[in-house]
């Protein structure tokens, strides 16, 4: 069997991307767009996405507070884990985001 992680992959980041995609279809360019941050695929596809479909929009990172691994991850530029926080945010109580998902942040996130 073969791994896929259900963040940290191209075919993932893509398949996340289209809810932009279909947002901007749907309503037209966008200003600004907050995403969610669990893993970061969610985030990147939707960067991605923007970058092509609604270049002047602005994506928003957002993650709450006891799992603020993206943040620190971004300012210090290396991955940085925190362990499993007591949040409701379930989808985004991931201990770390992707080494790809790294990347396309950074590109894209002021």
């Amino acid at each position: 069997m073969t791994y896929v992680s259900p963040f940290d992959a191209k075919d993932i980041i893509a398949g996340q991307g289209t809810s932009a995609l279909e947002l901007i279809q749907e309503v037209g360019e966008l200003d600004y767009l907050l995403t969610g941050i669990g893993g970061g695929g969610l985030i990147s596809g939707c960067c991605l996405v923007c970058e092509k479909d609604s270049p002047n929009c602005k994506v928003v990172a957002v993650e709450p507070d006891a799992a603020h691994d993206a943040e620190i991850s971004l300012k210090t530029g290396k991955i940085v884990s925190i362990p499993s926080q007591d949040t409701i945010a379930d989808g985004a109580n991931t201990p770390k985001i992707g080494h790809l998902t790294l990347k396309i942040m950074q590109k894209h996130l002021n």
